[in-house]
C-alpha cells in the first residue's frame, strides 16, 4: 500500500521532496556509472582493434622487407642488409658466367 503525504504540513512535504530527490538522483548516478563503465568497454574494444591492424601491418611490412633481403635486429635494434651471391656485382676484370 502505497503512503500519501499530508500536503497541509510544509515540513512533511519538505521530507516527502528530499526523499524523492535523493530517490531519483541515486538512480541517475547509477546510470552515470553504467555509461562509464560502457564508454571504457567500448574504448578498450577499438584499442584491441586498432593495435591488431597495427600488428598485422607491422607484421606484413617485415615479410615484404624480408624477401626483399632485409631484415629487423631486435638485439642491436637496427635493420640489416643481407649480403648474397646473387645480389652482389661482379667486380671489375672478373667474366661473369665463365667457369674457371
Amino acid at each position: 500500500m502505497r503512503s500519501t503525504v499530508n500536503r497541509s504540513n510544509p515540513r512533511l512535504l519538505e521530507q516527502w521532496a528530499d526523499i524523492s530527490a535523493r530517490r531519483f538522483a541515486r538512480s541517475h548516478a547509477k546510470r552515470g556509472v553504467r555509461m562509464r563503465r560502457a564508454l571504457r568497454r567500448v574504448n578498450g574494444y577499438l584499442k584491441a582493434m586498432i593495435e591488431a591492424i597495427a600488428d598485422s601491418k607491422v607484421r606484413r611490412m617485415r615479410h615484404d622487407l624480408e624477401l626483399r633481403g632485409i631484415r629487423f635486429d631486435p638485439p642491436g635494434n637496427n635493420w640489416v642488409v643481407r649480403h648474397s651471391a646473387s645480389m652482389e656485382r661482379p667486380s671489375i676484370g672478373h667474366a661473369v658466367g665463365r667457369a674457371g
